[in-house]
C-alpha cells in the first residue's frame, strides 16, 4: 500500500526529555551527597573564585549555605532549560553541560575541605581539566544514548487521505488548536507544530486532521491532493 509518510526527527519526545534531565539529576544527587558527607569539613565561607596569577589564590568567597543554594539552582535551572529545549542532535550537549558543571562544583568543594582560612585556598590546576574531562565523558554517553532513542514517526496511509489544505498558524492558533508546541494529540487532530507559519493539514476519511509545519506547504498539499485523486479519494 502506498503511504504518505512524515518522519519527525527533531522532536523532543518524553523519553528524550528524560534522557536530557538524567545527567543533571545525577550531578545534583552527587553534589548534595558530598555536601552532606563533607559538611563537618567545609568552612562557613568557601573560596569560590581564584586569581589567574598569584598561584591561583582565592580572591572571591561565598557562604557555605549560599554556595549550596547557588549550586542547586544552577543545576536545576540548566537542567530545566535543556529538558524543555533539547533535540536529539543536541542531547550530547545536555550531558556535557551537566558533567562540566557537576564536576566543577565537586572540585570547588574538594578544594575547600579542611580549610581554616579560605583566603589561603588555591585553585588546583587540574580542576578545569577534570571538569573538561567529565564533560567529554558525559558528552560521549549523550551521543550513544541519542543513537538508541527511537525516532518518532507519523504514518498516514494514502488511502486514508481525504484531502490536504494549507493553514496559517500563529501563536494563538497553536495554543488554541493544539495546546502548545511539539508533537500534539487532541480529540480531533494530531499535529507536529514546531514554529508559526504555514502548516500542511491532511484531512483523513475519518474526519481527523494531521497538521505539520513545513516550508512550502502549498506544494505539499497540491501533491497530496493529486495523489489522493488518483486513488479515488477526492
Amino acid at each position: 500500500m502506498t503511504r504518505a509518510t512524515h518522519h519527525v526527527g527533531p522532536l523532543a519526545t518524553p523519553r528524550l526529555r528524560a534522557l536530557a534531565a538524567l545527567p543533571f539529576v545525577l550531578a545534583l544527587a552527587t553534589y548534595l551527597l558530598l555536601l552532606s558527607l563533607w559538611s563537618d569539613r567545609l568552612p562557613d565561607t568557601l573560596a569560590t573564585h581564584f586569581a589567574v596569577g598569584d598561584g591561583g589564590r582565592a580572591d572571591g568567597f561565598t557562604g557555605r549555605t549560599a554556595f549550596a543554594v547557588l549550586g542547586v539552582g544552577l543545576l536545576v535551572g540548566l537542567g530545566t532549560g535543556w529538558t524543555v529545549l533539547v533535540r536529539r542532535s543536541a542531547l550530547w550537549g545536555a550531558w556535557a553541560t551537566a558533567g562540566f558543571i557537576g564536576a566543577l562544583l565537586v572540585v570547588l568543594l574538594r578544594a575547600n575541605l579542611d580549610a581554616t582560612d579560605p583566603a589561603q585556598v588555591a585553585s588546583p590546576l587540574t580542576g578545569l581539566a577534570l571538569a573538561a574531562a567529565a564533560a567529554a565523558v558525559f558528552a560521549l554517553v549523550g551521543l550513544l544514548l541519542a543513537s538508541l532513542v527511537p525516532r518518532p514517526r507519523v504514518r498516514v496511509p494514502l488511502a486514508e487521505v481525504a484531502g490536504a489544505t494549507v493553514r496559517e498558524l500563529d501563536t494563538t492558533a497553536v495554543l488554541r488548536d493544539f495546546g502548545g508546541w511539539g508533537y500534539r494529540v487532541r480529540a480531533d487532530r494530531t499535529g507536529v507544530v514546531l514554529h508559526t507559519g504555514e502548516a500542511l493539514v491532511v484531512r483523513r476519511g475519518s474526519g481527523r486532521e494531521f497538521a505539520v509545519t513545513v516550508p512550502d506547504a502549498a506544494t505539499a498539499a497540491a501533491l497530496l491532493n493529486t495523489l489522493a485523486e488518483r486513488h479515488g479519494r477526492v
